[in-house]
């Protein structure tokens, strides 16, 4: 494996990546959170080709350290057509659509939403019962997660519920004890969706926002302010 830190001039932007060269057949690109770029590329492929690459990513590059700097929106009306960029769990994927009479499916790969059905009138219906089945069963591991925190204060662990809010990322309901998250928390991080679970956890507790519900909410997310600061970035 060989290591080195490069650099590119697109227009008025410069890209600074990490170049990782190794045994393998393909580029991929990957930004983190920290907003660092990390290219991994063919041991013997050009740097001139590994550029090139780099240069026609370069506008996907700058949505996602807009969405990892708390800047990304969803204010934005989707086609669902093949190149589009749509988001899960903190990282954007293109569509890539295949008509195919026998199968429907979505699966993601190496970078991709894959849809395969019959016709484009098909591929959004698809991709939103993706999205449902994937919230239902991450929200659900992530909440088992975060509530091994709350056990200890003798709580009854919450029911889940799963919608699309208009104005805000989760709520509580005291007297059936069900936290509800909106949908569109499953294109956000995971560390996203810990805080709003924490948050609503705290209500378990105290169900306004007074010191001790912060003060509770501190103890299990140290960082929930910066957190809340990115989410509030989203437009829903």
């Amino acid at each position: 494996m060989i290591c080195s830190q490069e650099k590119i001039e697109y227009g008025k932007q410069t890209i600074k990546f990490d170049l990782v060269r190794e045994s393998r057949k393909t580029l991929s690109i990957n930004v983190l959170p920290s907003l660092n770029v990390q290219v991994k590329a063919p041991i013997e492929q050009p740097l001139e080709k590994i550029f090139a690459k780099i240069k026609t990513r370069a506008k996907w590059i700058s949505k996602q350290q807009q969405f990892f700097n708390g800047k990304f929106h969803f204010d934005y009306f989707p086609k669902f057509i093949s190149g589009e960029t749509h988001l899960y769990l903190g990282k954007q994927y293109r569509l890539k659509n295949i008509i195919d009479k026998k199968t429907k499916s979505v699966k993601l790969k190496n970078g991709y939403f894959i849809i395969s059905c019959s016709n484009n009138l098909e591929i959004e219906n698809l991709l939103k019962n993706w999205y449902k089945e994937k919230a239902s069963q991450v929200f659900e591991q992530q909440l088992d997660f975060c509530f091994k925190d709350f056990r200890k204060y003798g709580i009854k662990k919450p029911l889940l519920k799963i919608r699309k809010f208009k104005k805000r990322w989760g709520s509580y309901n005291k007297s059936k004890n069900i936290i509800t998250l909106n949908i569109d928390l499953i294109k956000t991080n995971k560390i996203c969706i810990n805080y709003v679970l924490y948050h609503e956890l705290s209500h378990c507790l105290y169900y306004n926002h007074n010191t001790q519900f912060y003060e509770l909410l501190e103890k299990h997310c140290k960082n929930w302010k910066s957190i809340k600061n990115k989410l509030e970035g989203y437009n829903l």
